[in-house]
């Protein structure tokens, strides 16, 4: 999981915590998913 987060992080898709941590048993908020979503689009398009 570390290693995907990490290629995510890379291609400005997942961002984490401000202070730059991941807590991936944290729940996920619709804002969060959505921005998710939309970065990894924007990254499949290019």
């Amino acid at each position: 999981m570390k290693i995907t987060f990490r290629l995510f992080k890379k291609a400005g898709i997942a961002k984490g915590e401000p202070s730059g941590d991941f807590e991936p048993d944290e729940p996920v908020t619709r804002a969060e998913a959505a921005a998710f979503a939309a970065r990894a689009y924007k990254a499949a398009k290019k």
